[in-house]
């Protein structure tokens, strides 16, 4: 005789298995960091100046994760790597000043 566990026993010997939909899951953009809030020398201004019609949707991601969304918008971040990252991906299209 063979022992048969709590969930086959609970479904008349047959297991179903229950597939659950997955959403597609695309975390917000990191929110700009207000300025008071951090070390200064930690902190890099970050400006858009040239427009984003026409370009890759890996460079307007890139953008908007930065929190930009208008020629002439500034965000303060803080100096981190994986800012530093999404920075030199659009390089060409932000400037960038550290704040001292």
């Amino acid at each position: 005789m063979t022992t048969r566990s709590f969930a086959q026993q609970l479904v008349g010997g047959t297991i179903k298995k229950q597939t659950i939909p997955l959403k597609s899951f695309t975390p917000p953009p990191p929110r700009p960091v207000r300025l008071e809030a951090l070390p200064l020398e930690r902190v890099v201004k970050v400006t858009l100046v040239r427009s984003l019609s026409g370009k890759t949707p890996i460079v307007r991601k890139n953008i908007q994760a930065l929190g930009l969304r208008r020629i002439n918008q500034s965000v303060y971040h803080m100096n981190l790597q994986s800012v530093r990252g999404q920075i030199n991906r659009v390089k060409e299209w932000v400037d960038v000043e550290a704040i001292q």
